[in-house]
């Protein structure tokens, strides 16, 4: 988040009273950030027609940049940069990409953003315990002298010296990490899609898969976050959740596998308003982990499985 918030602050400086726009239904603290320290944000999100949305939302009124997630968090679909790419040039407002997800491993936005804002907390660390951020300033922007020396500017050394050595040990080995993160994730999304408790998965090699996968690089996957709904969810899903012999927590990319009820815990205070956009309160995040990914089924299969008696008969699973 503070890398979001340099690349906000650089935007807005850059064209000052100007709102933001969010591309997709965001991580909660992304949209916060825009409407608390920006001069207000417009949440367009629509996947499906996102760059008539956002050409529609120029053509009203000027903004300061578009922010957007690849994959977005938890539903994990991506904005078509292809098509809003175009559209924000032509404008001449910079794109702010978030790629915490997919991990610049998997990702090549070189093409499309002008600032990139990652996390060093999750994936590159993978044990959770120093926390970092990054804006990548892209040299191929229009932007790029103005936003860098803002970026710049702004800056401040202020990482602990214990937690900077625990990330530049940890980086290096990130990517042969990631490369088995990618494998387990892949291994769970296609295992609960084959489930007949589960309604639906959220991955990104199905959600929206042609705008990822024009995104992602020839060596590279699709992440080890994975959001699924169980079928009778109203009752399967605390069932599952409770069940699950899972790490559980709201953070994601660690070396361990974490579960989380997203929703609940995002948008306790306004899951009418989530759910208007599509995002249940009964969802249920894995970020899957380096265990052997069939250990880690068996605790899901385990949990699921409960939770469908449960939803079939309530009395016999008490």
């Amino acid at each position: 988040m503070a890398a979001q918030a340099t690349a906000l602050e650089a935007v807005c400086h850059r064209t000052p009273g100007r709102p933001t726009a969010q591309l997709g239904f965001p991580y909660v603290d992304t949209l916060k950030l825009q409407e608390k320290f920006g001069h207000g944000a417009h949440l367009l999100p629509a996947l499906e027609r996102i760059a008539e949305d956002l050409e529609a939302k120029l053509r009203r009124s000027p903004l300061a940049a578009c922010f957007c997630e690849i994959p977005g968090n938890p539903l994990l679909g991506s904005a078509d940069l292809a098509r809003v790419t175009p559209v924000v040039r032509r404008h001449r407002v910079p794109l702010v990409v978030d790629d915490v997800v997919a991990t610049p491993l998997n990702v090549d936005l070189r093409p499309h953003a002008d600032l990139i804002a990652t996390s060093l907390t999750k994936y590159i660390v993978g044990t959770g315990d120093a926390m970092g951020g990054a804006v990548v300033c892209n040299p191929r922007s229009p932007y790029y002298a103005a936003l860098k020396s803002r970026v710049q500017a702004a800056h401040e050394e202020l990482m602990w010296g214990s937690e900077a050595r625990v990330i530049e040990q940890q980086a290096r080995t990130f990517p042969e990490r990631m490369r088995r993160h990618n494998a387990n994730g892949l291994f769970i999304a296609e295992r609960l899609r084959q489930h007949p408790a589960i309604e639906r998965v959220w991955y990104p090699r199905w959600e929206f898969q042609d705008r990822y996968e024009a995104v992602r690089r020839p060596d590279g996957g699709w992440g080890s976050l994975v959001t699924f709904l169980p079928r009778e969810a109203v009752v399967a899903s605390p069932r599952c959740y409770d069940q699950l012999a899972l790490c559980k927590g709201p953070s994601l990319g660690t070396v361990f596998t974490l579960a989380c009820p997203f929703t609940l815990l995002a948008h306790y205070g306004e899951l009418a308003w989530a759910e208007a956009c599509g995002v249940s309160r009964h969802l249920i995040r894995l970020s899957v982990g380096l265990e052997e990914p069939e250990w880690i089924w068996a605790r899901v299969a385990r949990a699921l499985g409960g939770a469908a008696v449960a939803a079939a008969d309530p009395r016999a699973a008490s």
